[in-house]
């Protein structure tokens, strides 16, 4: 028997993920490494503001992953080019002799999460069973707000695959995006009494606790939780501005940058947006969607977006392709 053959693949953009589908339906082992999050848990992470033009060369990639159909349904016919003349006239220079010769238009964000939404059901429908699949899935659609579906989900991770604390840490953070944050703690509490091994996300639930205003037990479990993660930074900032106490913040913000510098950008969007400093908060955040910052898929779930959420720059981030 002759063995696997075997390829490793660095960088999972457009060419390296294609590459690593067709390779891997001839049978190679491939391996592929990028930098960013995977776009199937984290989503689009921001990026180039202008769409994604493709012809002909990236339509024929495309069927050849069996994604040609889906991208299509979301992207907007180019027929030419609009000159615009010195003397104010206009004129529709045309890529072709008509609509059969044309370009199309489509948002890097949705060509991004189209094809991450194609291979988690492709991932499903080959290995039904597969509770990481499905834990992983139920992440991703609940990071783009989509509640009930994300539930059902994490109920049947639960089911496949009782036994382990991922199970339940997907459940806890499908609760936490949708905002039912007694359930979350309800979860929690019950694991941590009946079954403690199954219990590894303090700073998710003193999130949860904060937001019920349960700010003592906030602080108890952000003081048992790794104290320079950015996640326990963050919410103990947002603890300190709901106890009254914002002089401390800089202190964390500043720890933050010591240890993440600008990688932490989202986070530091949520701390300015708790603090009501919309200025700042929108600053750092166009730097995540510059930097491609994974936490920007959550954007739309974020509780600690709340205070920016109806100004008018928070609407035109959010449809940038997020």
């Amino acid at each position: 028997m002759s063995a696997a053959r075997q390829v490793t693949i660095i960088g999972a953009g457009l060419a390296g993920a294609l590459l690593a589908t067709l390779l891997a339906r001839r049978g190679w082992q491939v391996d592929v490494f990028e930098r960013r999050g995977d776009p199937r848990v984290h989503g689009y992470a921001g990026g180039r503001s202008i769409n994604l033009a493709l012809a002909e060369r990236g339509l024929h990639a495309l069927r050849s992953a069996d994604l040609a159909e889906v991208v299509l349904d979301k992207a907007v016919m180019m027929r030419g080019r609009m000159v615009h003349f010195l003397d104010g006239h206009q004129e529709l220079q045309r890529y072709g002799r008509d609509d059969s010769e044309v370009i199309w238009s489509v948002s890097r964000g949705e060509l991004n999460i189209t094809g991450a939404y194609a291979q988690f059901k492709m991932a499903l429908r080959l290995a039904p069973g597969d509770a990481a699949n499905i834990r992983d899935y139920a992440d991703f659609v609940s990071r783009l707000g989509h509640a009930g579906e994300a539930l059902r989900l994490s109920d049947q991770v639960i089911a496949l695959d009782p036994l382990s604390i991922s199970s339940y840490a997907i459940r806890a953070a499908v609760l936490v995006n949708a905002h039912e944050y007694s359930e979350a703690v309800r979860l929690s509490r019950d694991l941590q009494r009946k079954s403690p091994a199954l219990f590894d996300w303090p700073e998710r639930l003193a999130l949860a606790l904060l937001l019920l205003g349960r700010f003592d037990e906030a602080q108890h479990y952000l003081d048992i939780s790794p104290a320079d993660s950015y996640d326990h930074l963050v919410i103990e900032s947002a603890l300190l501005v709901r106890t009254g106490k914002s002089a401390g913040v800089p202190s964390r913000i500043a720890r933050i940058r010591q240890l993440y510098g600008d990688a932490a950008s989202y986070q530091y969007g949520q701390i300015y947006s708790q603090l009501g400093d919309s200025d700042r908060a929108f600053s750092a955040l166009d730097h995540a969607w510059q930097i491609r910052d994974a936490g920007l898929l959550k954007i739309k779930v974020d509780p600690l977006m709340g205070p920016i959420r109806s100004d008018p720059r928070f609407g035109a981030l959010v449809s940038w392709g997020l």
